[in-house]
């Protein structure tokens, strides 16, 4: 019997067995090496895996094959061992990982041939797939599958061929399918660049090349909008993405289409219509024209609550942020459908539901029925029961006792049940825990409902897991700000507990130092899950200031000043200020200086130099001196400072005029010499630098001069400021201000009249003009008058005295100020303010009391703008200076920034 005689027996036996073999003996024998593994040794199995996968491909296309135990080294050692099994062919390569991904280089010999076919991933979750193609393609090559041996493109003129080519999914090595060829025609035609596509095959001596020839679309000469008249043609083409040159895409022009709707629909015209034209035009140009149909404006006049039971309709329409079409729609936009209103209604009702009771409840998404220009929109809404609050209590892993737990959640002091106020216990809670280290603390609110009664039962269950640490502080994003200047305001090092509420007050205090446009601060997970690491990314913005302002007051008339300020100097948060105030009446020059962590600790340090003239209405007054300064912060928020200043000053009454002034300034004219030392508290938790929102700033300061200081005047003045920053809705803000201050005469010296207290002005009692408000009083000046005869002899001297109206700065005064800031354009950063003000001047021998009290009220705007911070507010005056009406006023400042 010979061989093939003992096959068809066999072949015949497992048939009638039920099962078909393929007698190997006459297959095509191929030996396979396990792949060698580079770059990872605990993944040497993987090359055993890959291995395989080629046998059970080979096996598949019906090929035998048989698997080594150790990896081939060379093409010499691969022949080795197929010359031991009697195999044709062999396939064997490496696998190399890097990266988190990977390269599968296989090598196949057969026939006296070597070829190499390579697979790459960026992931080793895709080696699997990677190795399944490698397979196939060795499966291919052995049993005689016709292959592509290259691909081209012809006709493109625009388009870059290598476009094209990442589309398609034939490609040099790749079987020969018909079906892929159809399936890589579908792919370029879907780009939307091209007319017409036409594939051709031609045998060469490569092999079978695949010529892919394409007609390219024309070119976008012009576009045009017409029909339109709700919106302009240049703001229809700011949501049109088709530009002028490019290629006339008909995907990309449909896309367009949807966005002119959307702009339409934004308006509240639901039914506009949008269609396309195409003017062919020579040398393979087009226009395109969008043709649109803008239909009515719909409106909506029927809100409805369907289920509605607790509540009027007036409550529902007011949580649901729509209204109804009114008389006056056209003038207050009632009735607008609009599209951000509609997405968040439903969870507005549901929101309002559960915050007055209804655990339950349940509102439908809107349903919106359009008749024309007309639109009704009904919620469907199951409320369910109303839930009294019944017992709150904590279990889980209680780091703190129940008492401290319960003592901060505040939904037990509620009447019924409310989501809000549960989920602020929830962060209540966490941030107490993460305060601690506990970062990954849960806090899960579980509800207890007794239905007869009413009432539910609140169970907070924490679960705290372990303390985490800060591994690491990284910074991005600062170019000009040195790393230490962010992180000294940041109060956690590395390797210290987590605590999220320092993380929130280093974003505070990052924020407030006004030199980024973006703070963001994040925590990222590390191989060790019990430790974090602080990612802070800043976005910087203009530090140095430009900034001029203008005002007008009773010694100055027009007046005007210039500043020049570096904020972050040098990127080590030093403060540089060169200032000039320069007006008809006052020359001003100030130079200061700023180092606010003096040896790397918190203790600023800073100086003043300056020269001033100032020309009063009676008297001048030059100076020549300088300040240093010191401070540090003593308790939260709460710096300690102390000044010394020295000035040498002179004073000139003008010729004629001693009589206008009053006698502290004629006091001042044989003295030269001022020294005077300063020390302050400073509270300040604002939470921004311009504009803040929340907080408070108050301020306590005494200044003394005379005495052990020396020089020729000698007084105290003490001061007390405080300042509340309370945010309302709609995210407007109530400002309160206070301030009042006492000055007296020590016994060794004098009290100059610029030391006093004046009211009045953009800063002060608003309306008021600058130092308006005094203390008025009469003064005589007593003169001797020489007595003439009728021929002009001397005949004798008359003493007279002449009553003169004078005034002086008050000796105590007390300032209040009322402010009701809002946003007028919000993104921009405008805000509007009314404000009333009130305050006055007090002599030495008089009450602080509200008798005599300056008042006034007023409006005005405020807005930090790209070119810095502008001011401009009018203040309208209640009541008369020194029997005198005044008028309104305004005043302004305005900044640059750079």
């Amino acid at each position: 019997m010979n061989r093939s005689s003992v096959c068809g027996f066999w072949l015949l036996l497992l048939m009638m067995l039920g099962n078909i073999s393929v007698c190997a003996a006459d297959s095509p024998q191929v030996w396979i090496a396990p792949f060698s593994v580079e770059g990872d040794l605990r993944s040497v199995s993987l090359g055993k895996q890959v291995a395989d996968r080629v046998a059970r491909e080979l096996t598949a296309a019906g090929l035998s094959s048989q698997i080594g135990n150790d990896p081939g080294k060379d093409l010499e050692d691969v022949r080795k061992s197929m010359a031991s099994v009697g195999a044709e062919s062999a396939v064997w390569g490496r696998l190399i990982l890097e990266n988190g991904g990977f390269r599968l280089s296989g090598r196949l010999f057969s026939e006296g041939m070597e070829r190499r076919i390579v697979e790459e991933g960026s992931s080793v979750d895709t080696l699997f797939l990677a190795s399944a193609s490698l397979s196939r393609k060795v499966a291919d090559f052995l049993v005689g599958k016709e292959t592509v041996a290259l691909v081209e493109i012809v006709g493109n003129q625009r388009i870059e061929s290598d476009a094209i080519l990442r589309v398609i999914q034939s490609g040099p090595g790749d079987v020969y399918l018909q079906k892929a060829l159809s399936d890589d025609l579908e792919a370029i035609y879907a780009m939307g660049y091209f007319d017409d596509i036409r594939v051709a095959v031609e045998e060469r001596d490569v092999g079978k090349v695949v010529i892919f020839t394409v007609q390219e679309k024309p070119t976008v000469r012009q576009i045009f909008i017409r029909g339109n008249r709700v919106y302009k043609d240049d703001k229809v083409m700011e949501v049109v993405t088709t530009k002028t040159g490019s290629i006339l895409n008909i995907f990309q022009v449909r896309r367009d289409i949807e966005r002119i709707r959307d702009l339409y629909r934004s308006k509240n015209y639901h039914h506009s219509e949008v269609n396309y034209e195409i003017r062919e035009l020579d040398n393979n140009q087009a226009d395109l024209v969008f043709v649109i149909s803008e239909g009515e404006k719909v409106k909506v006049t029927e809100l409805v609550f369907e289920g509605r039971e607790s509540f009027t309709e007036r409550q529902l329409r007011k949580q649901t942020g729509l209204s109804e079409k009114g008389f006056f729609s056209w003038l207050t936009g009632s009735g607008e459908l609009k599209k951000e209103a509609v997405q968040h209604a439903s969870a507005r009702l549901t929101a309002f539901y559960h915050n007055e009771g209804y655990v339950d409840a349940r509102v439908s998404d809107p349903e919106i029925t359009f008749e024309g220009p007309e639109a009704r929109v009904m919620f469907r809404i199951v409320e369910g029961q109303r839930y009294r609050i019944g017992e709150v209590s904590v279990e889980g892993d209680q780091l703190f006792s129940e008492d401290v737990l319960l003592s901060i959640t505040a939904i037990g002091k509620e009447e019924w049940y409310k989501r809000d106020v549960v989920h602020q216990d929830m962060m209540a809670l966490t941030d107490l825990y993460g305060d601690a280290g506990y970062a990954n603390t849960d806090v899960f609110p579980q509800l207890r409902k007794d239905d007869e009664a009413g009432v539910v039962d609140i169970l907070y269950s924490v679960r705290q897991g372990k303390q985490v640490y800060i591994d690491r502080i990284e910074i991005t994003g600062n170019v000009k700000t040195r790393d230490k200047v962010i992180r000294r305001q940041i109060p956690l090092l590395e390797q210290e507990l987590y605590s999220g509420s320092r993380i929130r007050r280093a974003a505070r205090n990052l924020n407030r130092l006004d030199y980024f446009e973006d703070v963001q601060l994040n925590i990222k997970s590390t191989p060790d899950p019990e430790k974090v690491d602080l990612l802070v990314s800043v976005e910087e913005k203009p530090t140095g200031m430009f900034t001029f302002g203008a005002g007008y007051s009773s010694q100055d008339n027009l007046f005007g000043q210039v500043s020049v300020t570096q904020r972050n100097f040098r990127g080590k948060g030093q403060t540089l200020n060169l200032r000039a105030d320069v007006s008809s009446s006052s020359t001003r020059y100030t130079l200061s200086f700023t180092e606010p962590y003096l040896f790397d600790k918190p203790l600023s340090a800073g100086f003043d130099v300056y020269n001033w003239d100032r020309e009063y209405n009676d008297y001048t007054k030059k100076s020549t001196g300088g300040t240093v300064r010191l401070g540090y912060p003593v308790w939260d928020y709460t710096r300690a400072f102390m000044s010394y200043g020295i000035e040498s000053f002179d004073v000139k009454v003008d010729s004629g005029k001693q009589q206008l002034v009053n006698e502290d300034i004629l006091a001042m004219e044989p003295l030269s010499l001022a020294s005077t030392m300063t020390l302050g508290l400073n509270y300040d938790s604002t939470n921004r630098l311009f504009n803040p929102s929340e907080g408070s700033n108050h301020r306590l300061t005494v200044k003394h001069a005379g005495g052990p200081l020396g020089g020729d005047i000698a007084f105290t003045k003490y001061l007390a400021e405080v300042g509340w920053y309370f945010p309302l809705f709609w995210q407007t803000v109530f400002f309160m201000h206070g301030e009042t201050g006492y000055v007296h005469k020590n016994s060794d010296g004098h009290l100059p009249d610029y030391e006093k207290f004046y009211l009045g002005g953009l800063n002060s009692v608003r309306g008021y003009r600058w130092r308006d408000i005094a203390v008025y009083y009469d003064g005589d000046y007593t003169y001797d008058q020489v007595i003439r005869d009728s021929d002009g002899n001397v005949t004798g001297v008359e003493t007279k005295t002449v009553s003169y109206r004078k005034n002086k700065g008050g000796d105590k005064f007390m300032q209040a100020n009322f402010e009701f800031i809002f946003p007028l354009v919000r993104d921009a950063g405008l805000m509007g303010l009314v404000f009333y003000d009130l305050g006055n001047v007090y002599d030495t021998d008089e009450r602080i009391t509200t008798d005599g009290i300056k008042r006034s009220v007023g409006y005005g705007i405020r807005w930090f703008s790209p070119i810095g911070p502008i001011r401009l507010e009018y203040g309208i005056p209640k009541n008369k200076i020194d029997g005198s009406k005044q008028s309104a006023r305004w005043e302004f400042t305005m900044g640059g920034a750079f």
